[in-house]
């Protein structure tokens, strides 16, 4: 068993930490279907991230990005 703390092992992962700056920039929505292709590389990295996240948390209830994305974004 490692002796990692959780928020580190989520670090490692590539989870950015509540006090990370790019948390507090805002953000906006994708210009589809302009920007089709970058709406579709920031879904393939969420979900490599819980591909990740799931190997070392796994989530009891539900999907991790059911909860984070919705219930429609599965078949993007």
């Amino acid at each position: 068993m490692s002796d990692a703390r959780p928020s580190d092992t989520m670090r490692a992962l590539g989870v950015v930490q509540a006090e990370a700056s790019i948390l507090h920039q805002p953000t906006r929505p994708f210009d589809l279907p302009a920007e089709q292709e970058t709406a579709k590389q920031v879904l393939d990295e969420l979900f490599a991230a819980a591909a990740r996240i799931g190997q070392v948390h796994p989530f009891a209830k539900t999907s991790f990005l059911l909860v984070v994305l919705g219930p429609g974004c599965a078949g993007y």
